[in-house]
């Protein structure tokens, strides 16, 4: 993982600690990456729903 991810993720954490609360600081500090992404798009967009494969595709080219 290189600076920007880190910084990316660190991003993302705050953030569920933010809707979360301070007392699942631990448990969040001990998700990896992937775990962390899923939870943080569950909050973020209220639902965890898999992508279609139009928008697979339409995030490759975001990145």
């Amino acid at each position: 993982m290189n600076y920007y991810d880190q910084r990316h993720v660190e991003g993302m954490r705050k953030y569920i600690e933010s809707k979360l609360g301070w007392k699942h600081r631990e448990e969040i500090e001990s998700w990896d990456m992937d775990k962390t992404f899923r939870e943080f798009r569950r909050l973020y967009h209220n639902e965890d729903k898999p992508l279609t494969m139009t928008e697979k595709k339409k995030a490759i080219w975001r990145r």
